[in-house]
């Protein structure tokens, strides 16, 4: 009888608390074109997103594909407005990807575990 290994599908594994990951981008790094990328050291427990750019207007796409949040062939994010944040989201990933909605620049800090 051999236990598993400590993998992503492990719910003990999750039952703890995250290994803490904190980013930020720039005020208006995230441009209307070209996704940014943030790929974590591990698969997530949880995130939280901030839009850091206090402008209403300037609305950030969040996805988990480059072609999601460029709506490549459909619109696959979360759009979240300026100066707002998202609740702490309780979902596995390894990448993250930011876009701005519109042509106004947009930025983000991020929060995992």
């Amino acid at each position: 009888m051999s236990a598993p290994g400590p993998n992503h599908g492990m719910v003990s594994e999750f039952q703890t608390s995250g290994i803490p990951f904190v980013t930020s981008s720039v005020v208006n790094e995230v441009g209307p074109t070209t996704p940014i990328s943030v790929t974590f050291p591990y698969v997530t427990r949880w995130f939280k997103v901030t839009n850091t750019n206090p402008t209403a207007g300037s609305a950030l796409r969040i996805g988990f594909t480059s072609n999601g949040v460029l709506a490549n062939p459909n619109r696959n994010y979360y759009v979240l407005s300026g100066a707002q944040q998202t609740d702490r989201l309780e979902l596995k990933c390894q990448q993250l990807f930011f876009l701005s909605d519109g042509s106004a620049t947009a930025g983000f800090s991020l929060v995992a575990g």
